[in-house]
């Protein structure tokens, strides 16, 4: 009879780095290739930048309060409880509510993942959003 071998998984050790400053795509790559457990960057955007958002976060006639028991509000498409036909309608019809958010300032989730984009496609990686047969995900 053949000898048993434990199939335990490896389990890597949490690793986090927290550092001020920009934005640096290899250490998002680090993240999604498993190197780095979190990545906290503080201040990755100006201060005028960040007041300007909230600002018009606050401001948003967009804005919903959230319905899931959590304190709290957003601005966008939320999918708590709804099937992806209807989360990915709510999505296109919020998204002038979440472009209006950065009006003449660049949009840093997009900046962000096009940079992301850039960089995987030069390492031969595809990095796209996400879809279905109900649509397609929002940067």
């Amino acid at each position: 009879m053949p000898s048993q071998i434990s199939q335990v998984p490896a389990i890597s050790p949490v690793s986090i780095k927290e550092r001020t400053g920009s934005i640096n795509t290899a250490e998002i790559i680090s993240v999604l290739k498993g190197e780095l457990t979190a990545l906290h960057i503080k201040q990755a955007f100006s201060t005028e930048v960040a007041e300007e958002i909230t600002t018009n976060f606050i401001g948003s006639s967009g804005l919903r309060e959230r319905k899931d028991g959590v304190p709290g509000q957003y601005v966008g498409a939320s999918h708590y409880r709804k099937d992806a036909a209807t989360y990915f309608a709510d999505a296109e019809n919020a998204r002038p509510y979440v472009d209006a958010l950065f009006k003449n300032l660049v949009d840093p989730v997009r900046a962000v993942f096009g940079a992301l984009k850039r960089e995987l496609h030069n390492q031969g990686i595809e990095l796209r959003l996400a879809r279905s047969e109900h649509g397609q995900a929002n940067v």
